[in-house]
């Protein structure tokens, strides 16, 4: 390998490197921010008595979120690959599936385990397949975008389900530790946390993808 090639190599890999954080960074604030809206609407949840409001606040916390997190993400993307315009409206759109079809699950696994006392560690199994669903269709709604331009990236798809699975369970693990918090100040700083670690694990999964993804670049023509 001449001085110079080993020179590209290491920018490269230094390029990987610097995007592989930028991404795990972003998606880590983002869960941050996206628990924090969830957390904020659940307060005012229960002071909405019309049914039909109440639907569309628990839906719109799925747009939140995917709001948050797709421009987070997409601003990592945005000058690294082309045509990436409808990563933030593919994010809201799998969001809002994701999060209206948990919601359903959620209150499912409630009734089922209503009345047992150590619940949590029973339906911390399914708390992992409801994350796997959320990765998939978040997945393939972004798979959407990068198909255009990567052959390879049916691999996204299969990131973010293995991605989701490991961070849901650690956000629903957070959650609850929060409801057992003594004050606001704990809360608020369990909350934060968790969303720091679910974000991360999130984060470096499907942003170790994406870096192989970039690097085994196969543009469609």
């Amino acid at each position: 390998m001449t001085e110079r090639e080993a020179t590209i190599l290491a920018q490269q890999k230094w390029r990987e490197m610097a995007l592989w954080e930028q991404w795990v960074v972003a998606t880590m604030v983002a869960e941050v921010l996206g628990i924090g809206a969830i957390a904020l609407a659940a307060t005012f949840l229960p002071t909405v008595e019309a049914s039909r409001l109440r639907e569309a606040l628990v839906a719109s916390i799925g747009v939140v979120y995917g709001a948050i997190l797709g421009v987070a993400q997409w601003l990592v993307l945005r000058r690294r690959i082309p045509h990436s315009e409808g990563w933030i409206l593919a994010t809201v759109g799998g969001s809002l599936v994701a999060w209206v079809v948990g919601v359903l699950v959620s209150v499912l696994l409630a009734l089922t385990y209503f009345g047992e006392t150590d619940y949590r560690g029973s339906v911390l199994p399914a708390i992992a397949l409801l994350g796997a669903w959320i990765g998939l269709v978040l997945g393939f709604a972004q798979w959407t975008v990068l198909r255009r331009v990567y052959q390879r990236a049916t691999l996204w798809v299969g990131a973010n389900v293995i991605a989701w699975a490991v961070g849901l369970p650690i956000a629903f693990i957070g959650a609850g530790l929060t409801q057992q918090a003594t004050s606001t100040l704990k809360s608020t700083l369990i909350g934060v946390l968790t969303g720091v670690a679910s974000g991360t694990m999130i984060g470096v999964i499907t942003g170790t993808a994406l870096v192989w993804l970039l690097r085994s670049r196969s543009p469609r023509p």
